[in-house]
């Protein structure tokens, strides 16, 4: 082939290659999949029944309610199965499993309802073990696949777990409250992280897609992002909502921050291995206006881990002492040994200060200018036995000591409910960020610079200009 004719040809690959392109942008922005809505909902109390969470390890518009179970974690109705057996479940960013009580489980350990195989004909058996220990208890069973429905949308063929045997797990529900439906409270939970952090990923069995990315495969949300509006601490009931696909502009003020998830390791290929929704960061600090109470700025970033599974926040001994000294007073606080979390007085509602936390956007590294999650201090401030904090004597501290006990690395820091429900949230995961902004009806405060993130069709396009230039060269 001669040059002439070896650079046509490049030309009519560029043409045609440029044609594709713009007709697969059209036939993406003419019907993409909707974002798919759903409520949460949570209950209010920090003594309460369900799934213990507050000590477990680490377009168009459519909504998937959340309910808001007593403060303590945030609930997702979802039915698996044909015809659908529906459970409760807890909303999950801190752990990657979808699992629900078998009803091979005792009665003693599984106390609500129960999946039956057998009554699912779309039900496909993998003889798969699957086993979590958390920090207070631990699910063992057997994965199975089957049709998720969650809002109004079926997802087929997704793997799960079946509990038959769990501790302490499913807590007694409170036998005294006969105003408590037995369906509001948490019977399974909705794993949210990455595919190496489930039970399979990290047994060895082989990862399996996470529900968000099967999703997506499924052509049932245009993207595999999730993003998650909690409301106030004080909004009962179904008063959350997630969203399945994007975000919905209505639930924030200002702009979304992005920061990049920091990975855990490399795999044997040396690409990324990617298990928490983690991210860097480089300090916390107590302030009021111009005065800084407290500054705790770290030499190297630690591991700051997003987990709407966990109620309170955690962080290492020291530092959660700095915390509560600088923003209730001293003399103000003592420990409740046998919860581990920090009493203070209830005055401390009416600061204020405010919790400021910086976040890194290159992972692993200090930045000159960080994102910064501004948290007002009585927005930590969670009474007991009242509906909000000036109308009680002892209130608990939304910041608490990682438990001696538990086998953490302690240089991680755990952001739960405490904080992250003044926040609008969005994971993203064929990206892998994670993005911050004001939630709707918060005092919280997000600033930071604009994440740049090369897209795959600028991607194409420099190629296709290499492609140009190579021509013109051959030309020549």
């Amino acid at each position: 082939m001669s040059r002439n004719n070896l650079a046509i040809s490049i030309f009519q690959c560029c043409f045609l290659f440029i044609n594709i392109a713009i007709a697969v942008s059209e036939i993406s922005s003419t019907s993409p999949p909707s974002i798919i809505r759903l409520p949460l909902g949570i209950r209010q109390k920090l003594s309460y029944s369900g799934i213990s969470s507050a000590s477990k390890h680490l377009a168009s518009r459519d909504t998937v309610s959340l309910y808001n179970d007593e403060g303590t974690e945030y609930l997702v109705t979802i039915g698996i199965g044909t015809p659908p057996q529906n459970f409760t479940v807890a909303l999950d960013t801190g752990s990657a499993d979808l699992w629900i009580p078998s009803i091979a489980c005792q009665l003693n350990d599984c106390i609500l309802a129960r999946f039956d195989p057998q009554k699912s004909s779309t039900y496909i058996d993998t003889n798969y073990p699957f086993s979590i220990v958390y920090g207070i208890g631990d699910v063992r069973g057997y994965y199975g696949m089957d049709t998720v429905k969650i809002g109004e949308i079926k997802v087929p063929m997704q793997q799960f777990g079946l509990a038959d045997a769990t501790k302490t797990m499913i807590m007694p529900y409170d036998t005294n409250d006969d105003n408590k439906p037995l369906d509001l409270l948490a019977n399974g939970i909705l794993g949210l992280g990455f595919s190496h952090l489930s039970s399979a990923g990290i047994s060895g069995l082989g990862e399996y897609d996470p529900f968000i990315i099967n999703l997506a495969k499924n052509g049932l949300i245009p993207k595999p992002v999730f993003s998650v509006f909690m409301n106030s601490y004080s909004s009962r009931d179904w008063s959350g909502e997630l969203f399945l696909g994007g975000v919905v502009p209505s639930k924030f003020k200002g702009k979304i921050v992005y920061a990049p998830v920091t990975p855990s390791s490399k795999t044997e290929s040396d690409t990324n291995k990617y298990t928490y929704w983690m991210v860097s960061s480089q300090f916390f600090k107590i302030v009021d206006n111009q005065t800084k109470f407290m500054e705790s700025s770290f030499e190297a970033p630690k591991n700051l881990i997003i987990d709407t599974g966990a109620t309170l926040t955690y962080v290492d001994k020291k530092l959660a002492k700095a915390l509560v000294i600088a923003a209730v007073g001293d003399g103000n606080w003592e420990v409740d040994n046998d919860n581990s979390f920090y009493m203070v007085n209830c005055n401390a509602y009416k600061s204020k200060k405010r919790l400021e936390i910086g976040i890194s956007q290159t992972i692993g590294r200090i930045s000159s200018t960080p994102i910064i999650l501004s948290i007002p201090v009585k927005d930590l401030i969670f009474p007991f036995d009242s509906d909000i904090a000036p109308d009680d004597k002892k209130c608990s501290f939304g910041i608490a000591a990682w438990s001696e006990k538990r086998s953490v690395d302690k240089n991680s820091i755990l952001v739960g409910d405490s904080i992250l429900r003044s926040m609008y949230l969005v994971f993203d995961m064929g990206n892998h960020l994670i993005g911050f902004s004001q939630a709707v009806g918060s005092t919280s405060t997000v600033t930071g610079p604009e994440f740049n993130l090369t897209s795959t069709s600028e991607s194409k396009m420099s190629l296709v200009q290499f492609m140009f230039i190579l021509a013109i060269f051959i030309l020549l």
